[in-house]
């Protein structure tokens, strides 16, 4: 493998898999011209023994690991305080819960100092609320494979919630190590992943230095998670804040797939069929298929995938309130459980700009500036968002 092709770079997810499993430490990741990480092998160390290739989720994920949904439901945390501090229903929450009842550990994405995503294992004395609500940037995931695998062989059992790529390269490694037995998998419906240097230039620009900045919310609770607050905090006070409606550069580019990796274009798990044991998400079709007169806010979407996904969602179920939904209300309204998000002109004009420069908000203000301080970015990406439902229930009505 001394050619660096591990796998193409349309399908790379920069998950880090092929470096954790190197036993002789010659893969690194490294940023292309877009800040978006990828594998680099160095030459005089490899045998060309091939694990890294076998490994890779992108060559090694079979067909048959994806399951349609066996039930969806609409549901939420009956703890108002989690409910109201997590990005949707708090459901992630209620299954850590489900998990540490069981003497399980856990994965969760939360922040480093230096306001780098990673993802972590832990157990129940280990979990902090941190880990809770969207975090809308690359995670890194390398560190954690190992970690997952050795308990795993173990014998005790592992939670594990990440993005659908994060999930197919943990039960890839699971698989090639015979001891999935014990790993429950939850995967998050996802729109794409921006590279983490975007984010940190973006703090740069509108907060001075992203090292002095304390915290970082994309969801922030205060003004309730379902109204998108992206806030920065130093000593706790804020020092930023903007909804998506008001122009906030990484907010826009995050939302109208502008700013994503080159392979969530082309993600092969945006799909009705899922990677994991258990799905959650924001619900938008939620009363689309049938009447619905619940609660409307703060509430997840839950797609029970498995056998496995059945059972522990039973188990957890004592923490949440739910109601079954007919599935369609989510396959056929939530546009990221049918195809990639679609890459557009303006993409392409970011990434040009971004390559020559180096500046991220000055690379999106070129891609999309004359709609982005106006509103009407916010406009179009919601006019598209209810076109794409109103086609929808067109679609459901028609058939029905």
């Amino acid at each position: 493998m001394k050619n660096d092709l591990v796998v193409d770079r349309e399908s790379c997810t920069g998950c880090g898999m092929c470096m954790s499993i190197c036993k002789r430490n010659c893969i690194s990741l490294v940023k292309d011209d877009s800040a978006a990480v990828y594998p680099h092998i160095d030459a005089q160390k490899c045998v060309s023994c091939s694990e890294c290739v076998k490994v890779c989720p992108s060559n090694s994920i079979k067909p048959e690991v994806f399951s349609l949904p066996r039930r969806v439901y609409v549901g939420w945390n009956t703890d108002n305080d989690i409910r109201k501090n997590a990005a949707s229903g708090g459901i992630a929450s209620a299954f850590y819960q489900c998990a540490f009842d069981n003497g399980w550990l856990a994965t969760g994405a939360r922040f480093t100092d230096e306001h780098i995503l990673r993802m972590e294992l832990f157990d129940k004395d280990g979990f902090t609320p941190a880990y809770r609500n969207s975090k809308y940037v690359f995670c890194e995931t390398a560190e954690v494979y190992p970690e997952i695998a050795e308990k795993l062989r173990e014998g005790r059992g592992v939670l594990f919630i990440g993005l659908p790529c994060h999930t197919a390269a943990v039960r890839a490694l699971a698989e090639r190590e015979n001891c999935s037995e014990k790993l429950i998998t939850c995967d998050i419906i996802c729109h794409g992943v921006a590279p983490a240097e975007y984010l940190l230039q973006h703090i740069d620009a509108v907060a001075g230095d992203h090292k002095s900045v304390d915290r970082i919310s994309f969801r922030d609770p205060d003004w309730e998670t379902w109204s998108y607050m992206f806030t920065l905090r130093k000593k706790e006070k804020v020092i930023y804040k903007k909804r998506v409606k008001s122009g906030d550069t990484y907010q826009n580019g995050y939302h109208s797939a502008l700013i994503y990796r080159e392979n969530c274009y082309r993600c092969r798990y945006a799909r009705p069929e899922r990677i994991a044991d258990i799905t959650i998400g924001d619900f938008s079709g939620l009363g689309s298929r049938k009447p619905y007169t619940g609660e409307r806010y703060n509430v997840s979407c839950i797609m029970v995938n498995t056998d496995k996904g059945e059972r522990f969602f039973k188990a957890a179920s004592k923490y949440l309130v739910y109601e079954e939904r007919p599935a369609d209300e989510a396959l056929k309204v939530e546009k990221q459980l049918q195809h990639p998000s679609e890459r557009t002109e303006a993409h392409n004009v970011f990434v040009r700009e971004y390559a020559a420069d180096r500046d991220f908000d000055k690379a999106v203000n070129k891609a999309i500036g004359s709609q982005l301080f106006s509103g009407k970015m916010y406009e179009l990406f919601r006019i598209h968002e209810v076109k794409q439902l109103l086609r929808s229930v067109r679609r459901l009505v028609i058939k029905k």
